[in-house]
């Protein structure tokens, strides 16, 4: 086999396992909006490729309408 076929397989482990683990992180998540307070589960795909840091990312709230930086909390608080 070609070594480059190595470094492609790795590749796609390595976004594979990306993806499962932000399936596992989104899974026990919610976000609150800083603007209005609405506290909701975003859709998984908006989740993952909007910008993060930290405890925050950054969304569109979807009962103020605000593009904000936004707060990640635990479902179960």
């Amino acid at each position: 086999m070609h070594p480059m076929a190595y470094v492609g397989i790795s590749l796609l482990v390595l976004l594979f396992l990306v993806f499962i683990g932000f399936y596992l992180y989104w899974r026990k998540i919610v976000v609150v909006c800083q603007n209005c307070g609405h506290t909701y589960k975003p859709k998984f795909l908006k989740f993952m490729f909007c910008p993060h840091m930290f405890e925050n990312i950054y969304m569109t709230c979807p009962d103020c309408g605000k593009r904000c930086s936004q707060k990640v909390e635990n479902e179960n608080c």
